[in-house]
């Protein structure tokens, strides 16, 4: 697999690679770990206030129990799965690493990063199931 540059300039190229490093993964990233800490700080304060949330359910109140803290602890190790192969590529576009590497230590990460990335697709698979 080799990549075909858009432009003839190598900056452009890389630009544009940046920019979709970013908006793929550095983005996302910090909105989700900054909602998981508003959720679960609020859910801290919520318990120590010893507030209960009811509802009303078949005649009855039952407490309720939100799915929220789950979804996004999903959503944080999805994150974490996809941190080491999008922290290589970033490295490798901005010039720091580079592919043509022949060392054990750089095939050894990159064959990690790529298994973690691709078993974030079996890890969503098992709980969604």
């Amino acid at each position: 697999c080799t990549q075909i540059p858009l432009f003839e300039s190598d900056i452009a190229n890389r630009v544009f690679l940046l920019i979709d490093c970013i908006w793929s993964f550095f983005i996302p990233c910090a909105i989700i770990i900054f909602v998981d800490l508003a959720v679960f700080s609020s859910s801290i304060r919520y318990r120590n206030g010893k507030k209960r949330s009811l509802r009303y359910s078949g005649g009855r109140f039952v407490r309720h129990h939100s799915l929220l803290p789950r979804w996004l602890l999903i959503a944080l190790i999805d994150v974490f799965l996809n941190a080491p192969e999008s922290t290589l590529r970033f490295l490798t576009i901005i010039g720091v690493i580079t592919p043509e590497e022949d060392s054990y230590q750089y095939l050894i990460f990159r064959q990690l990063a790529q298994v973690l990335y691709y078993f974030q697709f079996g890890f969503n698979s098992i709980y969604l199931a």
